[in-house]
């Protein structure tokens, strides 16, 4: 199953869309953020966590694995050299 996450990326107004949204996944299913803005914004997920340990995934595709059972906070951020922007996602992932 392939979600896609949409963002828009504006320089003035940071304007974001966020479509469709998924609360549940199950391993080894994919998140796609996507963001439009120019110049083309490189793209990039951060988790969000309480501790100082965060996990940075570089490209749009979050693959959804085992030891991300239970529940998430995954941050996708768009950055270009006019700015950045970001959209938090929370799910919950279902073991195999």
């Amino acid at each position: 199953m392939l979600v896609k996450c949409e963002y828009v990326c504006t320089a003035a107004a940071n304007s974001v869309l966020f479509s469709p949204f998924v609360g549940v996944y199950r391993v080894n299913e994919e998140i796609t953020c996507t963001a439009l803005g120019y110049p083309e914004p490189s793209i990039y997920w951060e988790s969000v966590v309480s501790n100082a340990t965060r996990t940075v995934v570089t490209g749009p595709l979050l693959r959804i694995t085992e030891d991300m059972v239970g529940d998430n906070s995954w941050q996708c951020r768009a950055v270009n050299v006019i700015g950045s922007t970001e959209r938090l996602h929370r799910f919950r992932v279902l073991g195999m």
